[in-house]
């Protein structure tokens, strides 16, 4: 089979996941020479952002049944040398228990000529009127939130990939306790201006906040509390209920975080206010996947070059060391792989932690008093805990009018039941489309050839701190000399059609 690909390369990319598009860029900037390929048609894989069109068909689908595999003597042909072909799998074998359904009907009769501006008016939506605005939904597969001082943001900026992305703040903190949802006090001006918060209270919650916030290592206030939880040190020193404000919703935490992390995890979330608002979170517009989008985008301009839509069937190793990618009928060679976990041969990877999710499409918030845009709320129970996100239409991510809901965890179906309605119940969010599945993190379980680069899928946390790290180490391994994404030359200036001088000016003339 032709194919107009050069055969040769410094680094080839297997997949354009969040950890994988970041290398690329990072790598492609120190000069060498990227392959950045995709079996899907779409950036992201796993991490994808897609319009509600290509996301129903994502779900329909469904989950993968076993590829079928050609055997090693499909491969021989390639090459004369004397190499062992191990075949790729389908990311698809990360997803289980998938199931979606509409809770609304069909169609609406017309009964004037409506704008598609507007996805429906009062109660009256149908599949095919939100179906007619599919291209305004953006709907994460991954979603994920960014810190405003987070080693993201100082990635984005350092790399300058930040100048494709616009964000927005995460207006409201929230957090279900006592059967409501209550807005929780995170700064120093959301303690005082609080309503919901006595005098004494203020007090005590400033006190622990302000203790937090200078936690050093040397720090006496948490000294007893070493060998216990951190909700152990917060019940000894705030009521019960606000506690749970700083546990859940600040740092993140569940009853079995030890002291010292829970410290450390609330100064970061606190560390992160003020700098680009009240906020500690921001959200890029149009979607998580607009980051790997951009990273893409910058290692493009350094002359990498991008196939989706291509699979590479088998990995080529010689030896104990990676030689090259079987893909459309020739061998591609380089001198490094990048791969994501989700696509590595079985020989070499496992099943690792699940995680429940779910994504909903309401007709209203499930925080009406908020501020319109994005919502974080944290649904704690006793065995475990729910990470709910909802976007509005200011978002860009879903039409006005209706709400995009992504929640994470083991415990979605409790909060579901006790948030949001699937008809009958007008006093919550109306489900009109729902769709669940399991998320499988798949991990690299047997020892890789050393020039194989093995990049983690998404996982349960919020943000990207985990992603950057190990995209760092990977970068670090293939450019062992080189700084990750050293600063770039500043552009020269244009020349400027203005004289340099007066004097000048007047010989001119």
């Amino acid at each position: 089979m032709s194919d107009d690909l050069p055969s040769s390369y410094d680094v080839i990319i297997l997949g354009t996941g969040m950890v994988e598009s970041i290398v690329a860029a990072a790598v492609a900037r120190t000069g060498k020479k990227v392959l950045h390929l995709d079996p899907n048609t779409y950036y992201g894989q796993l991490w994808a952002t897609l319009s509600l069109d290509s996301f129903e068909l994502w779900a329909k689908t469904g989950t993968s049944n076993a590829k079928a595999l050609k055997g090693e003597d499909a491969f021989k042909s390639l090459s004369d040398k004397a190499l062992k072909y191990y075949e790729t799998q389908d990311e698809r074998d990360c997803i289980s228990d998938l199931t979606f359904n509409w809770n609304i009907v069909e169609d609406i009769p017309d009964t004037e000529e409506e704008s598609k501006e507007d996805t429906a008016s009062g109660n009256d939506y149908s599949i095919k009127k939100i179906r007619d605005v599919s291209r305004k939904f953006n709907i994460d597969l991954a979603p994920k939130l960014l810190f405003a001082k987070g080693p993201m943001v100082e990635i984005l900026i350092k790399s300058q990939v930040s100048k494709y992305v616009e964000f927005l703040n995460v207006n409201n903190i929230l957090i279900y306790i006592d059967d409501a949802i209550e807005r929780v006090p995170c700064s120093k001006s959301d303690v005082f201006s609080s309503k919901s918060v006595n005098v004494v209270d203020k007090r005590l919650l400033m006190k622990v906040l302000t203790s937090i916030q200078s936690y050093t290592e040397e720090s006496p206030f948490f000294q007893e509390y070493e060998d216990k939880t951190f909700l152990d040190y917060l019940k000894a020193n705030l009521p019960e209920k606000f506690a749970n404000f700083i546990l859940y919703s600040i740092a993140a935490g569940d009853q079995n975080t030890p002291c010292l992390e829970g410290v450390q995890k609330a100064k970061k979330f606190l560390s992160c206010l003020g700098y680009y608002g009240n906020s500690p979170f921001l959200w890029p517009l149009y979607g998580s996947s607009e980051l790997l989008q951009g990273f893409c985008r910058q290692c493009a301009v350094f002359s990498g070059i991008y196939c989706l839509n291509r699979e590479v069937e088998a990995i080529a190793v010689e030896g104990d060391k990676y030689y090259g990618c079987a893909s459309n009928g020739i061998l591609l060679q380089s001198e490094h792989l990048v791969i994501s976990n989700s696509l590595l041969p079985n020989q070499f990877r496992g099943t690792g932690p699940s995680v429940k999710r779910a994504v909903l499409i309401t007709d209203k918030s499930i925080f009406p008093e908020g501020k319109e845009g994005v919502s974080l709320l944290q649904y704690p129970t006793d065995d475990s805990a729910a990470t709910i996100l909802e976007l509005s239409g200011n978002t860009c991510s879903v039409p006005k009018g209706l709400f995009i809901v992504q929640i994470v965890g083991n415990c979605l179906e409790e909060a579901i039941k006790n948030l949001f309605s699937e008809g009958g119940d007008d006093s919550k969010p109306k489900i009109l489309y729902s769709l669940r599945f399991t998320l499988h993190q798949m991990e690299c379980t047997g020892k890789l050839p050393e020039n194989i680069h093995a990049c983690s899928g998404p996982d349960f946390a919020t943000d990207f701190d985990a992603e950057i790290r190990k995209a760092e180490e990977i970068f670090k391994k293939i450019c062992p000399e080189e700084e990750f994404f050293a600063p770039l030359p500043p552009e020269p200036e244009p020349p400027s059609d203005e004289p340099d001088s007066p004097e000048e000016a007047t010989n001119d003339a």
